[in-house]
């Protein structure tokens, strides 16, 4: 009889086929059942590389609306600038207007005052036109007057000449 170790090497060996064979077996049953989940592997990683390619688009829009959105806030600052300066531009032309309001009143106050003293100016004008009307009255009547002064003059040295002549025969016979 054989012994107990050649009986346990047999087994071995016996067992040893029969694990094969049930591992073959059993492989080919997993095989077999896991070439659906195998396909259905193969169908996700597809869906998976086709998502990754989608998710690349959806992150390169993204980058491109994040550019968009930056360029646009780059806009909005500028138009904030420009209507800042705008807005200095209507307060400098509203403290311009300020400035000729004022200038056109201090014109019309002093084109009042000129037109004061152009009255004051008329009417002095007026009282001297009078006053030489006046003037040129008394000096027709003084004309008269230095008229009649030489015509007395004249006839009170013709009256003087002859008393002249009259004392010069009067000597002249008082001497002859």
């Amino acid at each position: 009889m054989p012994d107990n170790r050649e009986l346990i090497e047999v087994l071995r060996a016996v067992i040893h086929e029969e694990i094969q064979s049930v591992r073959q077996d059993v492989r080919a049953i997993v095989q077999e059942e896991l070439r659906p989940v195998n396909e259905h592997i193969g169908h996700l990683e597809q869906g998976q590389h086709r998502l990754e390619q989608r998710l690349d688009g959806l992150e390169q829009g993204q980058h491109s609306l994040v550019q968009r959105l930056d360029g646009l806030e780059q806009g909005q600052c500028g138009l904030a600038q420009r209507l800042d300066g705008l807005e200095q531009g209507q307060h400098d032309l509203e403290q311009g207007q300020r400035s000729l309001e004022q200038g056109q009143h201090d014109l019309e106050q002093g084109q009042h005052r000129l037109e004061q003293r152009l009255d004051g100016l008329e009417q002095g004008q007026h009282r001297l036109e009078q006053g030489q009307r006046e003037m040129t009255k008394d000096i027709k009547y003084l004309q008269k007057d230095v008229s009649t002064i030489k015509k007395e003059v004249r006839a009170i040295w013709d009256d003087i000449k002859r008393l002249d002549d009259r004392l010069s025969v009067q000597e002249k016979k008082a001497v002859r």
